[in-house]
Parts: C-alpha cells; structure tokens; sequence
C-alpha cells in the first residue's frame, strides 16, 4: 500500500462531499421513526443513536483526533440496542479496514446525523460497500510495476501510458478496477520541476519533451486505482532516458542496483569458533540475486555497537578482506557489530552497512545459556486463573506455573518462585497467595468482592550463569461471581486503549529500537496493570504472514529497525500483538509507515 492510500482513507470522503449527500439523500430518508415524537417513545434506543450523533471532530483533525473519533463510532456502534446486522465481509475485514468503516461512518454523521435505526443500518452498509471497494483497488496495486523507463527513441507528443502502467507478468487484471494516471510529480528531494511528463484529462501520461542534459532524469506518476467512487494509489517512479543515450544503466545505475541485491542484516551462529572467516555469513546476496563480475567489492569499516566509529571488539577484517571473529560473544545477550562494504563501477561508488548480530556462545547443545532460558520461559503461560470453587489453604501453584500445551520441561533449567505480589504490582504485599519455604503457592484468602481482582506471581529461569525472569498475572474470581467483568472484556478493552497504526522517524538508523514508536497508548488512556501484551508477529507490506524486511523483534521483545526504507516511497509493515487477561487473549494489529530515508 503506498503513502497515498493512508491519507486517502479520510480525504476522499472530504473530498466528495456533494456525492455524499446525494448518497446519504437516497440511502438514509426520513421515516416515521424519525419523528421526535417517536424517538422519545424508543427511550434508550434513541439514547444510543444520540451517542453516534454526537461524535464530533474538526474540519481539520489530527491523527489522534481521528483515531479518537474513531474509537468511539466503534465502541457507540456495539450498542446491542441498535441491533445493527454488519454485512459478513465485515468479520473478514483486517483490523485496518474495520477501522476505515468506522471512520466513513464518522464522516457520515459529521455533515448529516442519523434519525433513527433504520438510518444507521443503511448508512453502515454504505460505509462497509465502500471498504469493500477501497480492499479490492488495494488488492489491484501490487499487481503492477512500480518502476518505468523511457527510451530516448519516444519523441515529445508520444502516449507513454501504457510504459508506465504495466502489470507484473502473471497476474490478471480486475475488470472492477479502473486503473488512471493522475498527476505527475517532482522526485522528493529533487529540486528540478515536473517538465517531462503531463497527464491529459483522459488520464493519459504524455511526454511533453524530450531529455536533452545528458543523464537521465527521473519523475513520479501518480497512478490511481478505483472502484465505483472509491480510490487509492501509488506512485511510479519514471526514468526518462537522454536523448542519444544507448540505453544502458549509468556507472550509478549499476552500482545502486548492485547495493540492493545484498542483505542489510546478518548474524553470527552462537557455534562460530574464534578465529573463524565470518565473511560469508555477513556479506549474502539475497535470494535469486547474482552478483555483477563488473563491480568491485570491498570492507570499507567494521564499527564497534552502535556504530559512529566505536572500535570493533569481535569482528576485523584482514589485509585480504576477509572477516574473521575475533572472541566469541561470551554475555548472555546477542551483540551487533557494523560492517560498511564499497561497492564500485567505473566512476560511481557507494557505501552501505550490514548490521550484524552476534549471538551469544553455545553449549555443547548448540545453544547459548540465554537462548535457553528465552526457549524455556516461552513455554509458560503468562497469567493463570483461580476459580471461585478453590479453597482457603489450598496449594494452587499447579494452577499459576503451567506449561503450554504440547511442551516439555528442561531438566537443565531450575525454576523457582521469586516473590508473590499484590495487585499492581512494584512490591505491594499480596492479599491472597502467598509462597511458603518449600516454594509452593497457597490461596490465603478468598476474594469476596463483586469484582475480580489480581496479584502477580515472579518466577525466575536458572541456566549456568544467566537467568530471567517472568511474571504470570493470577486472575482470582469472586467468590459470588456477582458484578465480574469477564477476562476477555478486559483484555478487549485494553487492546483498544491502543492506537492501530504508527509512523517511523525516517531519522532512525539500522538497529535503533523503535517499539515505543510503534505501541502507543491513546492520550489519557492508562494502563491496566492486570493484562500483558506481547508481540506476537511482524508481517511484511499486505500481511498474510509476508516476512518482514525492515522490523524485527529481539530475544528481549522489542522491535528493532533492521533495514532503512532506500525507495521514494512510504512502505509498512504490520505489528500484531497479543494482549492476555487471565485465559483470554485477543490479537490486534498495528499499521506501521516506514517512510524514505
């Protein structure tokens, strides 16, 4: 999805807001429920459509201004009073287009407020047919080339369209979808103006001159694709050719396409010896790549962590240019070091950095005492629930301290309990567990409360010399069970204090930790001590379990930039996160922009 669509998901219902009304004028008339009369004898129906009616938002909103509005559509919506019937498309939506449905809805509501139930319904199908058609345009970008190159044969006047808007080989065009050119645009950071190209009202790209500096020059086309009014896009970026050029890549040309065939990222087995060549293991064409005979190869730098010329500790090249580990990483955490390679053609020459993790020493197994410890504590669930049928005096560790389903103990991993905690957390004495000497929990008191209420239970892993440490949150049931919220609201309503999408700074380098970019609490949300979250997956751009390129999570569960976005274009990817109360878990996801460096 390019950078287009994200603004596209608000400003192409802003933008046609005429046709809005005449869809709202056709769609949502007035009926004899809409009559004052009637809606006071409806009571809290009429309560529910007042709360829809009074989201507002500004003409001019910002992000977090939206996503508010938003929220409470979404939440406003739910009401089971308004018996609102969402089309079966709507449960296959991915959490991004659910929240486009919600945010048309807003829309609607800002410039025409709902008279009754009816009015919802029909304005909730719209919005929904209109989310069905903003996935399918989605769904037709992909299916082409994101990249054109004029020839200096084609004469100012020509049609150049059908060289800009090509499709991928094998794929197959959607008839639902008409696919236009709609502007041009300069390079960003480029300083000449849009001079070469030109789109005709009949959405035709034309060149309107030719390239007579010598070298080529690029610019964007702005290509959308839409259904019935709904549209989204992305850009092309155009390379038009001088005049009298051969039409063979420049000395640059061959040394970027080169730098882009490589891996940004490697890492070194927790099994290299010291004094082993690494070079292999750090310097990886990516798959299906060849390497061009006609460019040079060389170690420019090796960077100690962190780069800005720190000294490197494990990795040194030699006078060959050949990388070898010095010392084996003997902590318990993966380290990086940073290796700057040159690459050269004729003239050109550029430099880029593979970022290389060095994972900690292995045991006879293969694995690091650290990865050990990591493997076994992801084989514990995170929170545990105590019944209301339990008794005061009776050991329920059995019930906190339980292996995952399918899994099996280390016998090389010790575990014991480190201390019980009341609710919340940071040291506060607990009320209703606690650990003997023998390191067995007992329930000391019942809760008898309308409420369920929580404590914390800390385990530490043992293995050699390092250890962890991890806390399962103990959900206690009342003892009535009068007034409980269930754990599954809980972790729902937790997951939605959250924002859904995020933007990285393009400022960040290859390694910097980005997770408090991307997991952002909503502005005067707080908290709930009592549910844990985790990141459960990173998909690449479109999801459906793409891998990711440019995040990746660490052994310590933060997400880490492990590639710079090189293109002209704004790329995502997606964060799904698991957020679990007690034995409920639900899953949401974050849309994150990676924009160009």
């Amino acid at each position: 999805m390019s950078e287009i669509t994200r603004g596209n998901r608000f400003k192409s219902i802003m933008s046609k807001v005429f046709l809005t009304f005449v869809a709202l004028a056709l769609i949502l008339p007035f009926s004899a429920t809409g009559s004052l009369a009637a809606l006071a004898q409806e009571g809290t129906l009429s309560e529910a459509i007042d709360r829809i009616n009074a989201i507002k938002m500004s003409n001019n909103p910002t992000r977090e201004e939206e996503q508010a509005a938003i929220s409470q559509m979404r939440e406003a919506l739910s009401d089971p009073i308004l018996e609102l019937k969402f089309a079966d498309a709507f449960d296959d939506f991915t959490e991004e287009y659910k929240q486009d449905t919600y945010s048309r809805m807003v829309y609607l509501v800002k410039y025409k407020p709902f008279l009754d139930q009816k009015d919802v319904q029909a304005g909730l199908d719209y919005c929904i047919q209109e989310t069905i058609n903003l996935r399918t345009a989605d769904e037709e970008i992909p299916k082409y080339e994101q990249t054109a190159t004029i020839p200096d044969a084609v004469k100012a006047g020509d049609d150049i369209t059908d060289q800009i808007i090509r499709m991928i080989e094998g794929n197959e065009k959607n008839p639902l979808v008409l696919v236009k050119a709609k502007k041009v645009l300069p390079m960003k950071g480029s300083d000449r103006p849009v001079e070469y190209l030109q789109v005709d009202p009949n959405g035709r790209v034309i060149l309107v001159k030719s390239n007579n500096t010598g070298m080529p020059v690029k610019e964007l086309v702005n290509v959308w694709f839409t259904v019935d009014d709904t549209s989204t896009g992305h850009r092309v970026e155009v390379t038009i050719q001088p005049k009298g050029d051969t039409g063979e890549p420049s000395d640059n040309q061959i040394v970027q396409e080169e730098v882009n065939k490589y891996n940004r990222v490697a890492s070194i087995s927790a099994t290299t010896e010291a004094g082993v060549d690494v070079t292999d293991q750090i310097i990886l064409l990516k798959d299906g790549m060849n390497k061009n005979p006609h460019v040079q190869i060389q170690i420019h730098q090796i960077e100690g962590m962190g780069g800005g010329n720190k000294p490197a500790q494990y990795l040194r090249a030699d006078q060959s240019g050949r990388i070898y580990l010095i010392q084996q990483n003997t902590t318990s955490t993966t380290l990086y070091e940073h290796v700057k390679i040159k690459l050269t053609a004729g003239t050109a020459s550029q430099i880029f950095r593979i970022d290389v993790s060095i994972l900690p020493k292995a045991h006879d197994g293969g694995l690091s005492d650290r990865e050990i410890l990591m493997a076994e504590s992801d084989k514990y669930y995170k929170s545990a629930l105590i019944g209301n049928t339990s008794k005061v005096g009776e050991d329920v560790t059995d019930q906190i301290i339980r292996l995952i389903e399918g899994t099996q103990k280390n016998p090389v991993v010790g575990l014991e309990i480190v201390k019980v905690e009341g609710m919340g957390g940071n040291n506060k004495p607990s009320k209703y567990l606690q650990a003997d000497e023998s390191g067995r929990i007992k329930l000391i008191q019942e809760n008898n409360s309308n409420f369920t209420v929580f404590e914390h239970v800390q385990i530490m892993f043992t293995a050699g010399t390092a250890t962890t440490i991890k806390y399962v949150d103990v959900l206690l049931q009342p003892k009535t069970g009068a007034g409980q919220k269930s754990v599954m609201e809980i972790a729902i309503a937790e997951s939605d204090k959250y924002f859904r999408t995020a933007t990285i700074s393009n400022t960040n380098i290859v390694g910097e930790d980005v997770t408090d970019q991307i997991i952002r609490m909503k502005e005067g949300s707080e908290k709930n001590p009592h549910v844990s979250y985790k990141v459960r997956q990173i998909e690449g751009m479109g999801g459906g379990n793409k891998p990711a390129q440019y995040l990746q999570l660490d052994d310590a569960g933060r997400i880490r930039l492990v590639q710079q976005n090189s293109t002209n274009t704004t790329l995502y990817e997606h964060v799904k996160i698991t957020f679990t109360a007690g034995n409920a878990s639900t899953t949401t996801r974050i849309d994150v922009n990676i924009p160009p460096q």
